[in-house]
């Protein structure tokens, strides 16, 4: 099975809608750009136009964040998967009419 993850924009304190990527594009990103879970998630400062690196957290249980080493902005790991949360919910309402 070919891997798969993810790549947020983040611009003006927000993140964009998430965009699916393929096992070779996760392979040419560094491995600190991404946090450790089997679907990896990216996070692309939009502003200075680098990929953030990935600091995890002490406890290891989403509490890691991506900083850009450009301007110091700073995004939640907990923020990037609500984020793709909220885009499930909203995909499954709408093709499968869950409530």
């Amino acid at each position: 099975m070919e891997k798969f993850g993810f790549l947020f924009n983040y611009n003006n304190s927000r993140l964009g809608k998430s965009q699916p990527l393929e096992g070779s594009e996760i392979s040419s990103y560094e491995p600190q750009k991404h946090n450790n879970e089997d679907v990896p998630l990216f996070v692309n400062c939009k502003k200075c136009g680098f990929l953030m690196d990935f600091e995890p957290g002490q406890k290891g249980n989403l509490d890691g964040y991506w900083i850009c080493s450009e301007c110091r902005s700073k995004v939640r790991e907990r923020t990037a998967y609500t984020k793709l949360e909220r885009e499930n919910d909203a995909f499954d309402k709408r093709f499968f009419d869950y409530d």
